[in-house]
């Protein structure tokens, strides 16, 4: 059964970072939008909230970055049938445990591999 939470909700809540529906602290970004304090998501002020104040870990990279660079993951793109696939693996691990996760996009391939780090124990806090 899948996982009924966004990806970006999981790889919050994998990283030990609060997720709660709809906490937003709005505060006004520019004419006719409003951005979150805690999450950085932002929204015009006649368009639905949001429904998880989550940093969007799948689709912003100033929100990924950080987190490919301080977990040192590395990103690859791979062709696939006329298309790229982009293979996400974290380097340093002792043991030579390997891990390797690929997808469409290269944040959601990140995503996945923090997801990845977690369930083996290997997520660094």
């Amino acid at each position: 059964m899948a996982d009924e939470k966004p990806l970006h909700v999981r790889v919050a809540e994998a990283l030990g970072l609060p997720t709660e529906p709809s906490q937003h602290a709005w505060d006004e970004a520019a004419e006719g939008y409003r951005a979150c304090t805690r999450c950085n998501q932002s929204a015009g002020w006649n368009s639905p909230e949001p429904e998880w104040c989550a940093s969007r870990y799948d689709t912003d990279w100033s929100a990924t970055g950080p987190l490919i660079e301080r977990l040192r993951i590395a990103l690859t793109p791979i062709p696939y049938g006329g298309r790229i696939l982009w293979r996400a693996h974290p380097h340093d691990f002792g043991d030579k445990t390997y891990l390797d996760v690929q997808h469409y996009t290269p944040l959601e391939a990140v995503c996945l591999a923090i997801l990845a780090l977690a369930d083996a124990g290997r997520l660094p806090k």
